[in-house]
């Protein structure tokens, strides 16, 4: 059928690249129709003899994509059960999304009766995607611009008070509406009269308001991103807790670590100390440097004492040779000195007469000082030198030592939590490739088939493998979370579900709630996590989860990206797409 090939090229704001259906209503009813001819309609059970129809929009690689399924078509996750409804090239951001796509999607959504092959039926909109996604179709720019979650007032806590069986005040769709207005009232302050008038001579509202109008119970938590968000996080804590083991069996003290869950802090810790030592190595050999040299000094001076000419500002202190006053064979730079005051003569000593050189054992003794007459009177210059000489080499030595201790932490915390060379760490590293699941295939996360290899059960019992039997309740109630995670994913299946079976998922949500708070009490609640919650209202509505879901244009992503390959020598992006749309609905629908 290659009318369905009738799409419009355009560039908006003459930068953006532009492909969408110029005849949009005409051409979802031929392609209804073709699939009614096939026999491959289904209006029986909850659909209720209506079409659902259900809008998804999502960037992969360069393009951003919009799509519209038909939840009735026997093969609801094929995308020969669905048309594709705008192609343009830049990122999933408002502002283009606003540009590029409201126009089709006012189309589709002002649909609201549907005349197939001579019988009417009425058409029930819905909306899914990934949470920005989601949030920009609503009108709002990011997740945490205005609200945590688009379904409900709700605002981010900590798990210890997450509770399921919470009543949340629900959104209206006026409340989205206001919520969208005051968000896009910060974009208008910033925006030129010009762009405000050009806006209006476009028909375009002043206020933009939310992109698609789908009523909010109709908004379908996205099964892929649910488990995708989720289950990462439940795979960062498992390898969070296999570091933790490893850090424990290399000497460290993990005992702070336990319900922060932030690995980092040991390395500010070590840091933080590694600085101190580094400060007291430099001012002990300083302070070194200074006695070796007053130890010469004392050593040459066998000529009576000669006085200097006193300086208005330099007083003689009590000290039997004051450095500052008396003459020296050669030149020396003394550091700065402090007066000192003995506690028990009263006399008060240049610092540097004393022999005490750095700012830090000045600290020590200031308060309380006894000078070197009165602790020895018997011991020469010479001797105390000596003494300070052979207390500050040991001083050094031990600060060495430390400093070397510290540096080898640092490292064995490097080698452990940042190259992962820890034995726990390469075990758990092992039974990923044993189970099939590669980081490597998606920038350093598990995609979603590899996430779902992981949360197979005999996966998850390999990868608890390499942790003490029996596991601590902590362990013990992270692999429980996993377990449970997997038996609500086994419920996104492409079909409306029994009574049985959505009483059976929402107890398997409320489950999950209750062991995962056990674990990370002080972990947050992600929007992901929060989403989890109002599926269970979900399911009860609509019997289903993943009739509606975003698989088909992630496997439209896939497809995509190859067909670019052979439409790389178009230059122009904007003939590009428009060829690579052709060719893509010539493959499948023609």
């Amino acid at each position: 059928m290659v009318s369905i090939l009738f799409t419009k090229k355009v560039l908006i704001d003459n930068s953006v690249p532009l492909v969408y259906l110029e005849d949009a209503e005409g051409l979802i009813v031929k392609r209804l129709t073709m699939l009614d001819d096939e026999d491959m309609l289904n209006f029986d059970g909850p659909f209720g003899g209506d079409f659902w129809w259900c809008i998804v929009s999502d960037q992969g690689a360069h393009y951003t994509k919009a799509i519209l399924l038909f939840p009735n078509s026997k093969k609801p996750n094929s995308m020969k059960s669905g048309i594709v409804l705008a192609i343009y090239y830049g990122k999933e951001t408002y502002d283009l999304l606003e540009k590029c796509f409201q126009k089709v999607f006012k189309a589709v959504v002002s649909m609201k009766k549907v005349t197939i092959n001579g019988k009417t039926r009425n058409v029930v909109h819905h909306c899914t995607g990934d949470m920005k996604n989601m949030v920009a179709l609503a009108g709002i720019e990011s997740s945490n611009s205005m609200f945590c979650c688009i379904f409900c007032f709700y605002k981010a806590t900590l798990c210890k008070d997450w509770d399921h069986s919470e009543n949340f005040r629900m959104r209206t769709n006026s409340d989205l509406v206001e919520c969208a207005m005051k968000y896009q009232s910060k974009i208008l302050t910033f925006t030129s009269e010009a762009k405000r008038h050009a806006w209006a001579q476009e028909c375009f509202s002043s206020i933009l308001l939310p992109l698609i109008l789908v009523l909010l119970c109709n908004f379908v938590p996205s099964a892929l991103h649910i488990f995708l968000g989720i289950g990462n996080l439940l795979l960062q804590f498992l390898e969070f807790e296999t570091i933790l083991i490893d850090l424990k069996n290399a000497g460290f003290d993990v005992s702070s670590l336990q319900k922060s869950n932030d690995i980092s802090k040991l390395k500010l810790e070590i840091e933080k100390d590694e600085k101190l030592y580094k400060k007291l190595e430099k001012e002990t050999k300083v302070e070194q440097r200074t006695l070796e040299f007053l130890k010469q000094i004392n050593n040459n001076l066998a000529n009576p004492r000669k006085s200097k000419k006193q300086s208005k500002d330099v007083q003689r202190c009590c000290a039997s040779r004051c450095f500052h006053i008396d003459a020296i064979p050669f030149k020396i730079n003394l550091p700065a000195s402090k007066t000192l005051i003995c506690s028990t003569c009263r006399n008060w000593y240049h610092s540097n007469c004393e022999f005490i050189i750095s700012e830090y054992h000045i600290d020590q003794v200031s308060s309380d000082y006894c000078c070197f007459g009165c602790q020895r009177s018997s011991m020469k210059s010479g001797e105390r030198i000596e003494k300070l000489l052979i207390e500050n080499t040991q001083e050094l030595s031990k600060i060495s030592s430390k400093l070397t201790e510290l540096e080898k932490k640092k490292e064995a915390y490097e080698n452990i939590v940042s190259n992962r060379n820890g034995d726990k760490t390469r075990a758990l590293e092992t039974m990923y490739k044993r189970v099939g699941a590669y980081k490597s295939a998606f920038f350093t996360k598990f995609n979603g088939n590899h996430l779902r290899k992981c949360f197979k059960d005999t996966s998850i019992v390999l990868l608890f493998e390499h942790f003490e039997s029996p596991l601590s309740p902590k362990l013990d109630n992270l692999r429980k979370s996993m377990i449970i995670l997997n038996r609500i994913q086994d419920f996104s299946c492409a079909s409306f579900l029994e009574d049985s079976q959505v009483l059976e998922l929402q107890q398997s949500i409320r489950d999950f709630v209750d062991t995962f708070k056990l674990y990370a009490p002080d972990q947050k609640v992600t929007p992901k996590m929060h989403w989890l919650i109002h599926l269970i209202e979900f399911v009860e509505r609509k019997r289903t989860w993943g009739l509606m879901s975003e698989q088909p244009i992630e496997s439209f992503h896939a497809e995509w990206n190859k067909v670019e390959k052979r439409f790389l020598h178009i230059t122009d992006i904007t003939e590009r797409i428009f060829a690579m749309i052709s060719y893509f609905c010539c493959k499948h629908f023609s």
